[in-house]
């Protein structure tokens, strides 16, 4: 059975263009932020090994260095996400590559358009792609987006927090009913949650702000269904 369609935008590097980094690894553009050689360092990468983990297009990314691509994480998250969501609600994912839709296009307004009208969707930011001279530019023209309120923003960590998980389960044991809502936001939405998420390592996280968006998307559609309503009467 096909699902609704919700657009994974990934706005990573490819292959071709991912020596483009190696101009900015020393540069510091504010005072007292770290370069990319010392976030790579802090992380225990090297430019090289991080290299390895990009392909063709931002579908072979690899956001772990595992042999897991950003869509096999993004599927399990799916497959996780949709048994506990009602029938209607399940949903499938329409992959979208932002970098190699512009440079289709040879425009970058249009695909933002696309993204922002184009029905429910998640974006998900390689966060050292941002040091990127060409992804950087496309970031910062997505400000519509983020300024949706069912909009959901995610980067994923260089490398995975394999403690993460049992403190996610302690946490949600422990919190009980008060953080069941945090963990299983409600489809259309029920309440008001944080719609970004950054430096995740695990799926619970994942699953988390995927049905978030989700609920705030069909909650917006369920009122301006009822205003339509109201008019016509």
């Amino acid at each position: 059975m096909r699902h609704n369609p919700v657009t994974l935008a990934i706005l990573t590097m490819n292959s071709g263009i991912v020596n483009l980094l190696d101009p900015f690894v020393d540069i510091q553009t504010l005072p007292g932020y770290p370069t990319l050689g010392n976030l790579l360092a802090s992380l225990g990468l090297t430019l090289a090994a991080l290299k390895t983990r990009y392909g063709p297009t931002a579908f072979e990314w690899r956001p772990f260095g595992t042999p897991e691509t950003v869509i096999d994480i993004m599927e399990d998250a799916r497959k996780d996400t949709n048994p506990n969501l009602n029938e209607e609600f399940r949903f499938q994912w329409k992959e979208f590559d932002v970098y190699g839709e512009i440079s289709r296009a040879q425009a970058v307004e249009p695909v933002v358009q696309a993204l922002i009208h184009g029905g429910p969707s998640i974006l998900l930011i390689d966060p050292i792609a941002l040091h990127n001279a060409v992804i950087k530019p496309i970031f910062d023209k997505l400000g519509d987006y983020f300024s949706r309120p069912e909009a959901i923003v995610l980067t994923l960590a260089p490398n995975q927090s394999p403690w993460l998980g049992s403190l996610l389960l302690s946490i949600s044991e422990k919190g009980g009913n008060i953080l069941n809502p945090y963990f299983n936001p409600m489809v259309p939405a029920g309440g008001t949650f944080a719609g970004c998420g950054l430096n995740l390592g695990h799926k619970m996280e994942l699953t988390r702000l995927v049905r978030s968006g989700l609920g705030l998307y069909h909650l917006k559609r369920k009122r301006q269904d009822e205003g339509e309503l109201v008019k016509m009467a």
